[in-house]
C-alpha cells in the first residue's frame, strides 16, 4: 500500500541543520541590527493601524526566499510580505511548497518587546510535512518533521525529544494550567464578551506571537495556545509543531481538524478533554 507518507521525496540528512543556520544567517544580518533600532520610515502599516511591515521583515523575507531556492530548487513558496503585495500565487497542493513568516510578532518587534520569532513550514501536494521555529534573540529553535519526533534546542544549546505532557495532566482544571489567548481574531459581535470571560482564566497570558507560544509549549512553559487569525504562514508551522508534540489541535468550537487554508480560531490542548473545557469556557453563553 502506497501512502502520502511514503510518497514525500526524501530531504537531505543535514536539511534541518541547513534551515538553521539559514535562519540564523539572515536573523544576523537583517533582523537584529534593526531590534530597538527602528528610524520611523522603517515601519509601515498594512490592513490596520497595528499591522505592521518593517523593513526587517522585507529584507529577512527576501534572503529566507533565496536560501530555502537554494536548498530545495523545485519548491514554491507563500510568503507573508510577498502574499500581502501580490496575493497567493502558488498552487499550494502540488509538489513541495514553502510557508515563510520572516519576522512573527512584528508588533512585539516594533515595541522592543523580545517575543517575536521567524517561522518556516513546508508542504507537501498540500500536506504540512515540516516545520522550522527560531527565536533570534535567545537561540531558541524548535523543528517538527512528519517522520519524528520534534527537536526543541534552548538557550544553553541542549536539544530536548518529547512529546506532550498531557498524560501527566488527565483531566487537569484549565484554571492550573498556563496558556495563551486572546480575542483579537474574534468577530466584532462575541469580542468583547470573549475577552472579558479571558480575564477570569487564572494561568491565561498573551505573547504576541503564535510561533513563540508554540516554542513555549514545546519547551515545557505554556499548556495550551489559542490562535484567531490564521493564515499559511503562521498557522502550518504551529499546527505541524503542536500536532509532534501530541496535542490535540482542532478549530474550535466545531473541534474540525485544521487543513491548511482554514479561517476561524485554533485550539490547541494537551489532552481531548482539556481542549474541551477550554472550548467550553470561552464559547458558553
Amino acid at each position: 500500500m502506497v501512502t502520502m507518507t511514503s510518497r514525500i521525496p526524501a530531504l537531505s540528512p543535514h536539511f534541518d541543520e541547513d534551515i538553521l543556520s539559514l535562519q540564523t544567517r539572515v536573523a544576523e544580518q537583517d533582523i537584529l541590527p534593526y531590534f530597538q533600532n527602528l528610524r520611523e520610515l522603517d515601519i509601515e502599516t498594512k490592513s490596520s493601524a497595528t499591522d505592521f511591515v518593517t523593513i526587517a521583515d522585507k529584507q529577512a523575507e527576501r534572503q529566507l526566499i533565496s536560501g530555502l531556492k537554494r536548498l530545495l530548487p523545485e519548491a514554491g513558496f507563500v510568503a507573508e510580505e510577498n502574499t500581502a503585495q501580490f496575493g497567493l500565487s502558488e498552487a499550494l497542493d502540488t509538489g513541495f511548497v514553502w510557508t515563510i513568516d520572516p519576522l512573527d510578532g512584528t508588533r512585539n518587534f516594533v515595541k522592543g518587546n523580545a517575543q517575536f520569532c521567524t517561522m518556516l513550514g513546508l508542504l507537501y501536494d498540500g500536506m504540512p510535512v515540516g516545520a522550522w521555529i527560531y527565536k533570534p534573540l535567545t537561540s531558541e529553535s524548535v523543528m517538527a518533521r512528519h517522520d519524528g519526533l520534534p527537536r526543541y534546542i534552548d538557550a544553553q544549546g541542549s536539544q530536548q525529544n518529547h512529546q506532550s505532557n498531557g498524560c501527566n495532566l488527565g483531566n487537569a482544571s484549565i484554571h492550573s494550567l498556563k496558556g495563551c489567548m486572546n480575542a483579537m481574531g474574534f468577530d466584532s459581535a462575541i469580542r468583547e464578551r470573549v475577552r472579558e470571560k479571558l480575564k477570569t482564566l487564572k494561568g491565561r497570558f498573551h505573547i504576541g506571537s503564535a510561533g513563540v507560544e508554540a516554542m513555549s509549549i514545546a519547551a515545557g512553559s505554556c499548556d495550551y495556545l489559542m490562535h484567531s487569525k490564521l493564515t499559511y504562514w503562521d498557522s502550518v508551522p504551529v499546527v505541524m509543531v503542536l500536532n509532534s508534540l501530541g496535542y490535540h489541535v482542532r478549530l474550535a468550537p466545531s473541534g474540525a481538524h485544521y487543513q491548511p487554508g482554514d479561517k476561524g480560531v485554533l485550539l490547541a490542548a494537551p489532552t481531548p478533554e482539556i481542549w474541551q473545557q477550554l472550548a467550553d469556557f470561552v464559547w458558553s453563553a
